[in-house]
């Protein structure tokens, strides 16, 4: 399991040279986890990363969309029909191959709950078809456990923070 921490001057920042840099060496693409709360930017991420990975084919893109964006709200009906749209999105063939984004903010305070353990358990099966691009509030409670969660869920996950963010986040590590 390799989940690496990548500090730059903005998440957003760093996120972009890390989707630059896969596609420069050609390899498959890293899940990633990034420290960003702003929704317009993290879909505009998305279009970006799955354009650039389309363009020098280093991700396979099967399905209907290049992309799909979901926002949590933590709650088990919203996790069964988000898994639906994505099963839907795969259209012939048997798992959705592009890129997934989810914040996943909303799930801080109920990580040991059903619903988390459920989503955390079909997202990783959705991860070995697609990549993943998690995002959190910086601000949310229990944000260290979250990330803990995801990189013990999913495999070859980069944590992404900016330079904002580094204080809180190496004060974050040292409570592990």
């Amino acid at each position: 399991m390799m989940n690496k921490q990548i500090v730059c001057q903005s998440a957003l920042y760093a996120a972009a040279e890390r989707v630059k840099s896969t596609c420069d060496k050609e390899v498959k693409p890293s899940h990633l986890f990034i420290l960003l709360d702003d929704k317009q930017k993290q879909c505009r991420f998305a279009e970006y990363a799955a354009e650039m990975f389309e363009t020098h084919k280093v991700r396979r893109f099967g399905g209907f969309d290049s992309h799909l964006d979901y926002t949590l709200d933590g709650t088990l009906c919203q996790i069964n029909k988000m898994l639906f749209e994505i099963k839907s999105a795969a259209g012939y063939t048997n798992f959705y191959e592009g890129i997934l984004t989810f914040d996943i903010s909303a799930l801080s305070d109920s990580l040991d709950e059903k619903q988390s353990k459920y989503f955390f358990a079909e997202i990783a099966k959705c991860a070995e078809y697609a990549t993943v691009i998690f995002y959190a509030s910086p601000e949310i409670r229990n944000l260290s456990a979250l990330i803990n969660r995801v990189c013990a869920e999913i495999d070859n996950v980069e944590v992404l923070y900016g330079e904002e963010y580094k204080e809180k986040y190496i004060e974050m590590s040292r409570k592990k």
